[in-house]
């Protein structure tokens, strides 16, 4: 399978741009024609599936970088961590709204 940039887009659900930024941030390479135009295959393909899944999960781009270029990279150890972090986090900003008045009205 080999698909352009726009049927990329289209197959994942995402912009154009965001295949670029990815490529620029590192997270996919694809091959490139004489013409300069970017061709997609099957393991670009599984490689964005990869980075989607990441970021729904609201991983950092420079996370998933580091994730996807390490080849002994344990992904379920990785995730879990950032999950703690995540709660953590939330936690922490919990406590600190707990008594304050909301700065808005719905």
């Amino acid at each position: 399978m080999h698909m352009t940039i726009g049927q990329m887009a289209r197959e994942a659900g995402v912009s154009t741009r965001t295949l670029r930024h990815y490529e620029e941030q590192g997270l996919l390479a694809p091959q490139r024609t004489d013409a300069g135009y970017r061709v997609y295959g099957d393991a670009d393909a599984r490689q964005l599936a990869r980075v989607l899944a990441l970021r729904a999960c609201n991983v950092p781009l420079p996370t998933i970088r580091r994730l996807i270029n390490a080849p002994d990279a344990d992904l379920a150890s990785a995730l879990r961590a950032h999950l703690r972090s995540s709660k953590s986090r939330e936690a922490h900003w919990m406590r600190q709204s707990r008594g304050r008045e909301p700065r808005w009205q719905p």
